[in-house]
């Protein structure tokens, strides 16, 4: 067996010691190819992983999705409460994300992402681990860490409609953002 551990064999605590430094080693360095590998893929404006609703994962529009985007954005920016979309996209059965029901918190999201102005931008965000907690916590990057790739073939909405909804786009619109829930155990 390679790299058997044997607690009675002398130098056993240095045996220990080395391979947890060499592991850490080699996930720094994985992590680090890693990274620099999306960022390259991220410049060019390529996938990175995940889906977009609108879009495959390949970064392909998706015939049923894309309408529904255009339409949300519309719908807001013509003056609609996002709860009201979501109550129409419900009863009519439209699709969303993951296949359920549209809720405001999806509308919400949909409005704020800057994809749908063609824009990719790639590590905004960070996640750290609390080391008292064992939490991973996210952390919004400075925006000169962006990286940020225009393709206008991805386009599903305006600049005249992002600029509006952007207009209109108050706490009161949706409710605030930092609202505490009324009772300790509530949310």
């Amino acid at each position: 067996v390679q790299n058997a551990y044997d607690s009675h064999r002398k130098g056993h605590k240095l045996q220990v010691g080395l391979e947890g430094i060499i592991g850490e080693a080699f996930r720094e360095m994985i992590s680090e190819k890693t990274a620099a590998a999306l960022e390259s893929r991220a410049k060019v404006g390529r996938p990175t992983g995940g889906r977009c609703f609108g879009y495959t994962s390949q970064n392909q529009l998706v015939e049923t999705e894309a309408p529904v985007v255009t339409e949300i954005f519309n719908r807001f920016a013509a003056g609609e409460s996002m709860r009201a979309i979501a109550k129409d996209l419900n009863a009519r059965g439209a699709p969303s994300p993951r296949g359920r029901l549209w809720y405001v918190s999806a509308v919400h999201a949909l409005l704020h992402n800057e994809r749908y102005l063609g824009r990719l931008v790639w590590n905004r965000t960070a996640w750290h681990k609390d080391p008292d907690t064992g939490k991973r916590l996210c952390v919004e990057r400075d925006a000169s860490e962006h990286v940020v790739a225009v393709r206008e073939d991805l386009r599903l909405v305006s600049d005249e409609t992002w600029q509006r909804v952007r207009a209109r786009d108050t706490p009161a619109t949706y409710g605030s953002h930092n609202a505490r829930p009324k009772y300790p155990l509530s949310g």
